[in-house]
């Protein structure tokens, strides 16, 4: 099966992507935002910078 890579159509998996994740993260509830430490709105990854310390293993 072929992906259809052209900007529209990756435009709109995108979007679909991130309709699905705000979905599931309002049903997982208050715990699950806390969780993703964003308490206030959804939570955006692309806003809060990866804590470097546990992203690394030595």
């Amino acid at each position: 099966m072929k992906t259809d890579m052209n900007p529209e159509a990756v435009t709109a998996r995108l979007k679909k992507t991130s309709e699905l994740r705000r979905l599931c993260i309002s049903l997982g509830g208050d715990r699950l935002r806390k969780k993703l430490g964003n308490t206030e709105t959804l939570p955006d990854r692309m806003q809060q910078p990866p804590d470097r310390k546990k992203l690394r293993q030595d």
